[in-house]
């Protein structure tokens, strides 16, 4: 059994993994007098990225098509968690392979649910408030009311509830079953009756706390995010840094940042597997940053011999003796790492969602009854067709057509209903989810045409559900790391939220946080400080 050392590991080489072990390689100088490597970045797999997946399929007739197996777009807004990953995309100098759509693009502003049969524009602009008034909007509009002139009837006794139980209760249940539930089944591949309002709606479950009506309350919940952030020494000085380092930034590439600011989301020519490309391909030319892939972490241990270290042992025998470790492995993962240990609730007690995608490939640039990002399914209809939802990706980036003529949509099936829809062994043939795929689309957006390319992707596990009481077990969680004495963090999409950006900025904190306790001259860890990952995350929720 071989031991070696390492400064820093991080466990798990999804986007997580990548923007931790990147943010710790820019930040940490290598030394020549070290021969062990400063940072460990373990993946059990042949590839990095996790969910990050773009796939190129060239057919018989030469077209070539792109089909994003995960994620495809990456927001912006101007906030930290959106310039997380832009300062990455510059770093590496991604900016002649980015693609943009504009805020005023009709990915931008046309959005739509389809319910009942019939497809509802959503306003995507506050004029549309004139021009787009479909039935599923008309609930808000009682629901403004209700919360306005029903009583404070905040659940004393609870410290959370679901975000079905919170809009019932201030706006009535028609909104949640025919429009949030859509909104939300499409982010978090769930269902608003088991999701928690305090992790997920944080600004309307505190609105509620604060004054008993959510909509008088939203002025005093920026006012205390506001304050805590202020009262928060770390937090501004990650915001002290960032603000001196944009400015530098943005004097630099004057093009790519007026895209970036006329735009709503961007991805890049050959779909976002590129961003983890490049966040692998530039940590392996740190020389200090070594890289190991296809031997899974089985687990981690605080050695008898040190109160400080931490042991990460691989499926091959060897043991990485740790000065610090940063775990971004999922919980359903991760509980099976630590043996023989008193584990916090919320290792065994977090669902994850699954979700069939389906990308769709079709001849002609024309085929499409509507133009817009895609839309989504609400509760209400979820029985009434296979799909909770469809990205037009050709509208959305037409860059990644490369100038084809073709149309490219991406079918979303099962998620909240993951487990009614795929009950059997069969509902999991490829073909078969292909076809309902395909005869939900003909159906809803009627498309006659035979589709070119077909391909399933069963994402198994993929997002994890922030259900109710979550942030009681984050508390758990953290009191648990504390005994670790600040030698284990961490850090991915159980921790904050499952978005890219959210995810990146989360990283680069965690990363932050273990550098105002490492001692760069001398290259060792000082362990006053028991960091966890979960500080700014309890703080703000």
């Amino acid at each position: 059994m071989s031991k070696t050392n390492s400064l820093f590991t991080v466990v798990g080489g999804g986007i997580s993994g990548l923007t931790a072990a990147w943010y710790l390689a820019k930040q940490i100088p290598a030394a020549s007098s070290r021969s062990a490597p400063v940072i460990t970045l373990i993946e059990s797999s042949n590839r990095f990225g996790g969910w990050m997946r773009s796939d190129k399929t060239t057919l018989q007739d030469g077209t070539t098509i792109l089909k994003e197996k995960g994620p495809r777009t990456l927001r912006l807004d101007g906030s930290r968690e959106s310039k997380a990953l832009l300062e990455i995309v510059d770093e590496l100098d991604l900016h002649d392979k980015v693609v943009f759509s504009s805020k005023n693009s009709p990915a931008s502003l046309n959005r739509y649910i389809y319910h009942n049969g019939v497809m509802n524009a959503i306003p995507g602009k506050f004029s549309h408030l004139l021009t787009r008034f479909p039935p599923v909007i008309r609930p808000a509009v009682k629901g403004v009311f209700k919360d306005l002139f029903t009583k404070r009837n905040t659940p004393i006794d609870r410290h959370d509830e679901s975000i079905s139980e919170l809009i019932a209760r201030r706006f009535g249940s028609r909104i949640d079953d025919s429009l949030l539930s859509a909104v939300m089944a499409g982010i978090y591949a769930s269902d608003t009756k088991k999701l928690s309002s305090r992790m997920v709606l944080n600004k309307l479950w505190r609105a509620d706390r604060i004054s008993g009506k959510i909509l008088v309350g939203m002025n005093h919940v920026n006012k205390d995010i506001s304050k805590i952030i202020a009262q928060n020494d770390f937090i501004n000085q990650q915001l002290s840094d960032e603000k001196e380092m944009w400015e530098h930034r943005l004097k630099h590439n004057a093009g790519f940042w007026e895209s970036v600011n006329s735009s709503s989301i961007y991805s890049f020519k050959d779909g976002i597997e590129t961003l983890s490309d490049a966040i692998l391909k530039d940590l392996a030319k740190f020389p200090h940053v070594n890289i190991v892939s296809e031997n899974p972490c089985v687990g981690i241990t605080k050695p008898e011999s040190s109160s400080n270290s931490v042991d990460v042992k691989l499926s091959n025998g060897e043991i990485i003796r740790s000065g610090k470790v940063i775990n971004t492995t999922p919980l359903n993962i991760s509980k099976s790492l630590f043996k023989n240990q008193d584990l916090p609730e919320i290792f065994s007690s977090t669902p994850y969602s699954s979700i069939s995608l389906v990308n769709i490939t079709y001849k002609g640039d024309n085929l499409m009854p509507i133009d817009g990002f895609g839309f989504l399914v609400p509760r209400e209809s979820w029985n009434k067709t296979d799909v909770i939802g469809v990205v037009f990706d050709s509208c959305c980036l037409p860059e990644q057509d490369g100038g084809q003529p073709i149309t490219r949509i991406t079918a979303m099936l099962g998620g909240p209903v993951f487990n009614e829809k795929f009950k059997n062994k069969q509902d999991l043939d490829s073909n078969i989810i292909a076809s309902r795929a395909v005869e939900s689309v003909k159906k809803i957006l009627k498309i006659e045409d035979e589709p070119l390319d077909v391909q399933v992707t069963i994402c198994k596990d993929c997002i994890p559900t922030y259900t109710v009481g979550y942030y009681d077990r984050l508390s758990e969680l953290y009191k648990w790391l504390k005994t670790w004495n600040g030698s284990l963090l961490v850090s991915g999409a159980a921790y904050g939220g499952p978005g890219i950006n959210i995810i990146a900025l989360h990283s680069k904190d965690v990363s932050a946080r273990l550098m105002t306790d490492f001692d760069m001259e001398k290259q060792e860890h000082l362990y006053k400080i028991k960091a966890t990952g979960l500080e700014e995350i309890l703080t703000l929720y």
